[in-house]
């Protein structure tokens, strides 16, 4: 199967041999060493939506709040403490005296205000500027940035001048300051008004886009104003080595794309003498066969993101040790471009028809992936949202769909694509290196088998599978998704129209208003009935097409590697982890001993 022999082969190597620590350069720069399986992308708080950028951010940058773990619960972090008004709409955050930027610099409140002004403005085009809506004239600053914006755009070339752009802006920071509920009192005070009671601002508040960020030393690095009146961008070079001034526990020693990242322990962190560790060294491994290899000869302590494919199922059969599983709050989807137009702009979109989308979902042999291409029989989905995770929500897998080819034909039928006719060829968009061709080639046969299409793989790298992702240049591409926080909108809201991580442009008026009558809604009961109706417009339009709900597979020792806490929504605190050293002799690990864990 492919290269899955080979794979194989290292795994009937692995069944009782030691694991060896050969020591080298890794081992003597750090003290605990994770393998990432995809590059990073960028390391903008604001900006980044993937899990292995959050995973190196949240060690660079400290927001008001964290997760404590195991107890998945909010625990102090920049703030000391904080109240909450009785009508739930106000917060008030006390930032600790000792909280220090990495260039010794004291954080203020100012500096919360200036990221999270970032990660409003459209201008950034940030995937996560909607969780900030819940901030009073959060919304209606964004809104009024856009048409001010258009306004600009409009004016003759001779009148959009640098002055006229500076202008501009210093017009938009004074109508931030009107319009959004935030309040800087003191240095040490930031005073948050919301729009609504928000059940889970805290959870929010623990998550990167609201993390702070250091003007005056990104400010530096400013490249503009923006000929089209938008805020100044930051030249690439801020976010190096050296360059970047974080609050977080670590500092940027080194970053070498495609290679590696090195962490070094901040000593101006306030709680530098909790951390279980003191250096990290993310070692970038997108080939998950050289991973295991990486992994089986010592050379590193975690990994995070085993690829829950066919070669995984293989490993637990044969009874490797330190594989980790458990349900995770995320979801394995195809995502349809939704526009009336495909990315060529002049060819009518067949997926802009619902019935369309509809059929080739139903035309998804969803049973049939997760026993024998992935073989790990993850939950099928038939919702977005995952079942049982999150408190008081039942997602609507009444309105999910099945394995029906007969009914996807007669769907095709009624939108004028009998047998196939007038389809163009589809293309399936896919990150390369990563386990999903197997899935992929099996749903592009079943489309061919059932539906008459010819369907094509298009596998691109994964940055321009990023990319392409973002600017909709594609027809269906993969899609995975893990909730970043406690509530159902952690999923929901992603399909709002002009979402920053709506990649598919998908866009229902009754969807969008379901979801802001859920934000004005204090029962806890009707809010979920609420937001479940929103998904059953989401399910019944097939705005995407769930296939699966992931399982988590995590590989290191427990008795080595300490304070790694599995749950579903994949928190993590990777200054609070501990490493022994590796024994040596009769007593160190054997790759014999005992089956992976299940949690």
């Amino acid at each position: 199967m492919k290269w899955y022999g080979a794979l194989l082969g290292l795994v009937a190597a692995a069944i009782g041999v030691m694991i060896t620590f050969p020591g080298g350069d890794w081992r003597r720069e750090a003290d605990l060493v994770i393998i990432s399986s995809d590059p990073l992308h960028n390391l903008d708080p604001q900006r980044s939506s993937w899990l292995t950028d959050l995973r190196v951010l949240e060690c660079l940058y400290e927001p008001l709040v964290r997760m404590k773990l195991p107890q998945v619960t909010v625990e102090p972090a920049a703030a000391e403490r904080w109240q909450i008004s009785e009508d739930r709409k106000t917060y008030t955050f006390h930032i600790r005296q000792d909280a220090m930027w990495s260039n010794g610099d004291q954080v203020t409140s100012r500096d919360f205000v200036y990221g999270w002004r970032r990660a409003i403005l459209p201008d950034f085009a940030a995937d996560y500027t909607f969780l900030l809506f819940s901030i009073k004239g959060a919304k209606k600053f964004f809104e009024w940035r856009i048409a001010q914006l258009a306004q600009y755009a409009k004016q003759d070339d001779s009148k959009r001048t640098s002055e006229a752009a500076i202008h501009l802006w210093n017009e938009t920071k004074v109508k931030f300051d009107k319009l959004v509920g935030i309040e800087t009192p003191d240095d040490r005070t930031l005073i948050v008004h919301l729009e609504n009671p928000t059940a889970y601002f805290l959870d929010l508040c623990a998550f990167m886009t609201f993390a702070p960020v250091h003007e005056a030393s990104i400010r530096q690095y400013e490249i503009g104003p923006s000929a089209s009146g938008g805020e100044f961008e930051q030249d690439v070079k801020y976010f190096e080595p050296g360059n970047l001034v974080g609050n977080g526990p670590y500092v940027l020693a080194r970053r070498r794309p495609r290679r590696d990242l090195l962490l070094l322990g901040n000593e101006h962190f306030w709680n530098r003498k909790a951390i279980g560790n003191h250096s990290v060294y993310f070692k970038i491994i997108e080939n998950p066969q050289t991973a295991l290899w990486s992994y089986r000869h010592g050379e590193a302590d975690w990994w995070p993101d085993m690829i829950p494919d066919s070669v995984a199922a293989d490993l637990i059969e044969a009874g490797v040790p330190h594989i980790h599983s458990q349900m995770a709050a995320a979801t394995y989807y195809l995502i349809f471009n939704c526009n009336p137009k495909l990315p060529d702009g002049k060819t009518d979109n067949p997926f802009h028809d619902p019935r369309v989308r509809r059929a080739f979902s139903m035309a998804v042999n969803r049973e049939k992936i997760v026993k024998s291409v992935t073989r790990l029989n993850q939950p099928v989905a038939l919702s977005f949202v995952p079942p049982k995770v999150f408190a008081g929500y039942d997602p609507p897998i009444e309105a999910g769909v099945s394995y029906h080819p007969q009914n996807a034909r007669k769907l095709l039928v009624e939108a004028g694509y009998g047998g196939g006719e007038g389809l163009p060829a589809i293309e399936l968009l896919v990150n390369s290196n990563s386990g999903h061709e197997p899935t992929f080639e099996q749903i592009a046969n079943t489309w061919e088998q059932e539906l008459g299409v010819d369907t094509e793989l298009v596998i691109k790298e994964t940055k321009i599978f990023g990319n392409d992702r973002n600017n909709q240049n594609f027809m269906i591409a993969r899609g995975g998704w893990f909730g970043d926080y406690t509530d159902p909108t952690t999923f929901l809201n992603m399909y709002v129209t002009g979402d920053g991580n709506n990649d598919g442009r998908f866009s229902n008026p009754d969807y969008d208003r379901l979801l802001d009558e859920a934000t004005r809604q204090s029962d806890s009961v009707q809010r979920m009935q609420t937001l479940r109706g929103a998904e059953t417009i989401l399910m019944e339009l097939q705005g995407i097409a769930p296939i699966f709900h992931y399982i988590d597979l995590q590989m290191f020792d427990p008795s080595r590697v300490e304070q790694i806490h599995l749950n579903p929504l994949k928190f993590r605190r990777i200054d609070m982890i501990k490493v022994r050293p590796p024994q040596e002799g009769p007593g160190s690990t054997a790759l014999s001993e005992p089956r992976p864990t299940t949690h």
